[in-house]
């Protein structure tokens, strides 16, 4: 028996092997899948990453500053971190593609992460949009920054989210995190698939997006548009 190897790396292991075995068959290399209904390891103690609602969300913007809101529903949108979100700057972002590149990212936030582009919605872009009118002249390119150009205090932020929360009746503590998870939680319930969210959130490891597999009804059926290895 395998004794040291924690379950999310056994899991991802096990996803993996089905979604290349899955694209062998596309390519007619196969007739059948023979891990398709292997079932997955249940870790003894799991642990589901903390999320918020939709009305949780909107009580916690109707106590946020105009820049505490509009940096939650970029987050909700791009799922940065919040380390990674202070430091975005105009080069980074592509008004014409409609995408940011970020990256490669380390120290800041803790974690090595590895460069990736993170598509923008309509509604990012009018958040990035009202940030451009306000510094956009601002020598130093940040994104979210006050009114000297210097981009916002993380810590002064994640008090003021914390803040927000209290003032909406949320009980306990609130951070970006939370925030980041829902914005997996939503990717994956549109039908992102485990590898394409690992790409989005710019995770230092890929085992690590086995956290969120209990999002998905069923994590081998669901689909972004392509596999892994296309």
């Amino acid at each position: 028996p395998l004794t040291g190897i924690k379950p999310n790396i056994i899991n991802f292991t096990l996803y993996l092997l089905k979604d290349v075995l899955g694209h062998a068959i596309t390519l007619g290399y196969l007739n059948d899948n023979p891990v398709f209904h292997t079932r997955m390891v249940s870790p003894q103690k799991r642990n589901i990453p903390l999320t918020l609602t939709a009305r949780q969300i909107e009580d916690i913007l109707e106590h946020s500053s105009d820049n505490l809101k509009d940096i939650i529903d970029f987050v909700l949108r791009v799922g940065m971190r919040i380390e990674e979100l202070v430091e975005l700057k105009w080069a980074m972002v592509d008004f014409k593609n409609r995408c940011l590149t970020i990256g490669p990212l380390s120290g800041s936030c803790g974690v090595a992460c590895s460069r990736r582009v993170i598509p923008l919605d309509y509604e990012a872009e009018v958040i990035l949009n009202r940030f451009k009118i306000k510094n956009g002249h601002f020598e130093l390119g940040y994104v979210f920054a006050g009114d000297d150009g210097m981009p916002f205090d993380v810590w002064h932020l994640k008090r003021c989210l914390q803040q927000a929360a209290r003032d909406a009746g949320i009980e306990g503590s609130v951070t970006f995190n939370f925030l980041r998870n829902t914005f997996a939680r939503r990717m994956l319930e549109k039908g992102v698939t485990l590898t394409g969210l690992y790409r989005l959130l710019g995770l230092s490891d890929i085992a690590k997006v086995m956290r969120y597999a209990g999002f998905a009804h069923d994590v081998s059926q669901a689909r972004m548009g392509q596999s892994f290895f296309e």
